[in-house]
């Protein structure tokens, strides 16, 4: 029997496609509008609706993403063209809403227009925009423009499938497999001037137990990742046995069947380089395509967001008077940056706009306190520690730095238990939390910490620390636990992933925007998560 000999696919591979997508959900936007001003001295306007975003806040530039058509004579048009977009809760962006008045084929005049955030676009109450539109320098109202947001259908479906083989081959004239230690590559189709293309999307574990019937562990898919959400689109699986190290592994056979074969074939063929049937069997011992909900649908059926914030003020911060400290005030510092990015984007999900915020690690003297406090509300009211708006926020930060002294050590157990207590107190409402942590380094109650985290993993909650400043925080990366499972002292297991830790300095020169696009990347996925666990699902419009 002839076996084709290869390498095997890895991360350092050009063909090797990662699975991991930018999390996002692609929006199909209609258009209508209402009172508008009249641009035309014989009849009426002839509107048209222009649309451009910007997912850059530092750039001034605009894209432009589509248009309506143009409907004559009329200042009340509803737009039968749509606009798709594509939405990313991490990305800041901006959607620029211009109506105009076409006077030709290229010729037109600016009816008004409206800046609106994509966040607060998508979570509009009834997937309903309505927005006053006005004139650069003029605080007249020049009409309305009405946006119907429906999310399109692409990125909601998942594969999981078990797989495992039967019957490959022991004896063959080829040295190298004198031993059996197989793997599974899959791999995505595409089509490339007019010919089936392959790249690599994942693999299976390499079976060492020396069987011709291995078996793998379960594995999951995006649809979009795996078969681009085609059901009938083939998907590639070559068996591979792992050779000596130092040995290219060698093909045994390949499958090419589609997602939809599998729903009614649990069991393919392995086929040679020639095409003919090597006697092996690949199985799929469990197989189903799950429709998952998407962020966006819990989003428009009642859910939002909510922050809660936490700053450190422990001493290794340095004094906010000294150019080398952390909380230096006469500049733009780490803080200030974090909480002005990622803030920005999430107040655009919060109804009214107000988080508590806390300090920690400190003594909080503007409170009448001699003592170190690991959890303080920065306004000083303990019954309502909610402080209005991103530039607040920033406002208290650096007005009761001069009424705080660092102290330490840094110890999250305590205001993490705040946060927990918060989050249970308002659990009949239909909200997801957000714990923001900024910190400089390395806490000392590392297994309370993980206790309270896996206590946490089962409330609607993600904890997203940012680490500034200099040290190698090795703890905020076990508490990240990417990959693996988080466990505490006595080997609890979290129930679902709920850690986002992120370095600022690793982004500190790539501009605000990116450092909030990591750090918010994993919160759709964490809430789906934790809908899917408490079995919520959004009631589908």
């Amino acid at each position: 029997m002839d076996f084709a000999k290869v390498s095997i696919p890895d991360s350092t591979n050009p063909n090797f496609l990662p699975v991991a997508e930018p999390c996002g959900q692609h929006l199909e936007l209609y258009f209508s509008c209402r009172k508008l001003k009249d641009m035309d001295w014989v009849g009426k306007s002839d509107p048209q609706v222009r649309l451009s975003i910007k997912n850059n806040p530092t750039v001034s530039t605009w894209t432009s993403v589509g248009k309506t058509e143009t409907i004559d004579n009329n200042l009340n048009p509803d737009f039968k063209t749509t606009i798709e977009v594509f939405y990313q809760f991490e990305v800041q962006q901006t959607v620029r809403i211009e109506v105009v008045d076409m006077d030709g084929k290229d010729s037109y005049e600016l009816i008004g227009q409206v800046d609106v955030s994509m966040g607060a676009l998508v979570s509009a109450k009834q997937n309903t925009f309505t927005a006053d539109i006005y004139k650069t320098g003029d605080k007249k109202s020049r009409g309305q423009v009405i946006v119907r947001i429906v999310p399109l259908k692409k990125t909601d479906h998942e594969v999981h499938f078990k797989l495992a083989c039967n019957n490959l081959p022991m004896n063959t004239a080829c040295f190298c497999m004198s031993s059996i230690n197989p793997y599974i590559v899959i791999d995505k189709s595409f089509k490339a001037q007019g010919k089936e293309n392959f790249v690599s999307v994942g693999k299976t574990e390499i079976s060492t137990n020396q069987s011709p019937h291995p078996t793998y562990k379960p594995m999951k898919y995006k649809a979009q990742a795996i078969c681009n959400s085609d059901f009938d689109q083939i998907v590639q699986f070559k068996v591979f046995n792992q050779n000596e190290e130092g040995t290219p592994s060698t093909l045994i056979g390949t499958v090419q069947k589609s997602m939809n074969y599998f729903l009614e074939n649990r069991t393919a063929p392995i086929m040679n380089a020639q095409g003919q049937p090597t006697g092996g069997v690949l199985k799929m011992d469990e197989f189903k395509i799950i429709e998952k909900p998407t962020f966006l649908e819990y989003l428009q059926t009642g859910w939002g967001i909510s922050l809660q914030l936490a700053i450190d003020y422990t001493g290794s911060n340095g004094d906010y008077t000294q150019p080398n400290s952390l909380h230096y005030l006469s500049g733009y510092n780490q803080y200030e940056h974090a909480i002005r990015s990622v803030g920005t984007i999430l107040e655009s999900y919060d109804s009214d706009k107000s988080f508590p915020v806390y300090g920690f690690g400190g003594v909080p003297r503007f409170m009448g306190s001699n003592h170190v406090s690991h959890c303080f509300p920065l306004n000083g009211n303990l019954q309502n520690p909610e402080i209005q708006g991103t530039e607040s926020i920033i406002y208290e930060y650096k007005n009761k730095l001069q009424y705080i002294g660092l102290h330490g050590p840094t110890l999250f157990a305590p205001i993490l238990k705040q946060v927990i207590a918060n989050v249970q107190s308002r659990i009949a409402f239909q909200t997801y939390n957000i714990f923001l942590i900024l910190t400089d380094g390395e806490i000392h109650d590392m297994e309370e910490t993980k206790k309270l985290i896996v206590d946490a993993s089962t409330l609607p909650l993600s904890i997203i620390i940012i680490g500034v400043g200099f040290e190698k925080f090795k703890m905020m990366k076990e508490l990240d636990s990417d990959g693996s499972t988080l466990r505490d002292e006595s080997g609890r297991a979290a129930a679902r992933d709920i850690v986002q830790f992120v370095k600022f300095k690793k982004y500190s020169n790539a501009g605000a925007h990116v450092l909030a696009e990591k750090v918010l990347q994993e919160v759709p996925e964490q809430l789906v998560a934790y809908m899917q666990m408490k079995g919520i699902q959004p009631n589908r419009i």
